[in-house]
């Protein structure tokens, strides 16, 4: 009978806990979302009070450059873009615009209160998931920050990172790389610029609503031109001291730093930080365009650009980006003329071995449209940068034909 007794003690209090766990986890979402949340970091576990760092803007403004450059950061990790994070926090702005779907919603018992337990634990186990851990961890998926308002007030202890540049650079960037956005016609400026002005309002107002304290402006140009004192800048906000890791982002990618092959900006932030990309668009936007600027993108008044500055002047460059930028360069003259001297060389083995025969010509001029093929290739995967497309682009080509001896390349060299 004391035994009975003893076991049904024991059955009825393991009962009573396993109702205790499902009541507190089943009547407050907090608490189920930090049961479900398993990752850890250096502080305890990852949940709806962990302070995130959210880095949004539009794409191509700087927000893959912004990352990696945290990346670098012994305490941080970024990643790649989840790109399912912004689509379900649209998932509900669709629901939420929906006046019949959202009385549906509340009618069936999921309300407010579920919906958010569900999208928070959602973005943690993404945030947490997809990548090592840190002590402070961050998502980059620039179309977050058109949630900036709502994602604050999920997760409460978080911060935002809004990546500004000017609209004019952004959009020939999105339609000269034909970066796919929904709703931006690449084959037009004008639609683009609108796309763009009316993105960049929405995250612009919602930076602002939650206040300087929550989320900070980083202008892509500023950061590109003065990397040192914008890093400082950013790393006060984040109360993250300061490394000076952040400033050499591309000695850590294939190290500490993962690049996703899909993202278009992966071949540009391999580079140190320069000013190749800065004044790229002037003279590439339709004059029509260009004379009706202010209008079609007035948020560049408000963001401080002057829509009539063509090209603009943004600031003097710290000397450190200069000398990166000026490297940058010279190994692009190095490698060409290295690449050609190869080239004359081969060439010049093959007309000693080649008869001078007319009946060789054609197989001779074939030869040497191969090799220039093969070498533009190459000298466009090694140096898919801004200069280097000029330089090419600019470059002249000279071919001589049968029976006189081949000459390659040409350069002429842009002024």
């Amino acid at each position: 009978m004391t035994v009975m007794s003893f076991r049904m003690r024991y059955i009825l209090c393991g009962i009573l806990v396993v109702l205790c766990l499902f009541w507190y986890f089943s009547s407050t979402p907090e608490g189920y979302t930090s049961a479900r949340t398993r990752h850890s970091v250096a502080g305890g576990l990852v949940d709806v009070n962990s302070p995130f760092i959210f880095i949004g803007g539009i794409p191509r403004s700087g927000t893959t450059l912004m990352r990696a450059m945290l990346d670098a950061h012994p305490l941080v990790r970024c990643g790649e873009e989840t790109r399912i994070i912004p689509r379900i926090l649209a998932l509900r702005a669709q629901w939420k615009k929906s006046e019949k779907e959202w009385r549906r919603l509340q009618e069936a018992g999921v309300n407010d209160n579920v919906i958010n337990a569900a999208i928070s634990s959602f973005i943690v186990e993404v945030i947490a998931g997809h990548g090592l851990p840190a002590e402070r961890l961050c998502n980059k998926d620039p179309f977050t920050l058109k949630s900036t308002i709502y994602l604050s007030e999920i997760f409460p202890n978080s911060k935002f990172v809004l990546m500004i540049r000017d609209g004019r650079a952004t959009v020939h960037s999105i339609i000269s790389r034909k970066v796919t956005i929904t709703g931006f016609n690449l084959n037009d400026f004008r639609q683009c610029l609108t796309k763009w002005n009316q993105g960049i309002s929405v995250m612009y107002e919602q930076c602002n609503s939650v206040g300087p304290g929550r989320c900070i402006k980083v202008y892509y140009e500023q950061l590109v031109l003065h990397p040192e004192a914008e890093m400082k800048r950013l790393l006060n906000f984040l109360d993250i001291p300061w490394n000076s890791s952040v400033l050499h982002h591309e000695a850590l990618i294939g190290k500490d730093i993962t690049l996703s092959k899909t993202e278009r900006s992966t071949d540009q932030v391999v580079k140190p930080v320069n000013l190749d990309a800065l004044t790229k668009w002037v003279g590439k936007i339709p004059e029509e365009v260009v004379k009706d600027m202010a209008s079609i993108a007035p948020m560049l008044q408000v963001l401080g650009y002057n829509p009539n500055d063509n090209p603009p002047n943004y600031g003097k460059p710290d000397d450190i980006v200069l000398q990166q930028t000026n490297d940058l360069h010279q190994n692009v003259y190095v490698s060409i003329i290295v690449g050609t001297l190869s080239i004359i060389i081969v060439f010049s083995i093959f007309d000693a071995i080649i008869s001078a025969s007319p009946l060789f010509c054609i197989s001779r001029y074939f030869f040497t449209l191969i090799f220039n093929l093969m070498f533009f290739i190459a000298i466009q995967i090694r140096f898919y940068s801004s200069y280097a497309e000029e330089y090419l682009n600019n470059s002249s080509i000279h071919v001589r034909t049968c029976p006189t001896k081949i000459t390659l390349w040409h350069f002429s060299p842009p002024l």
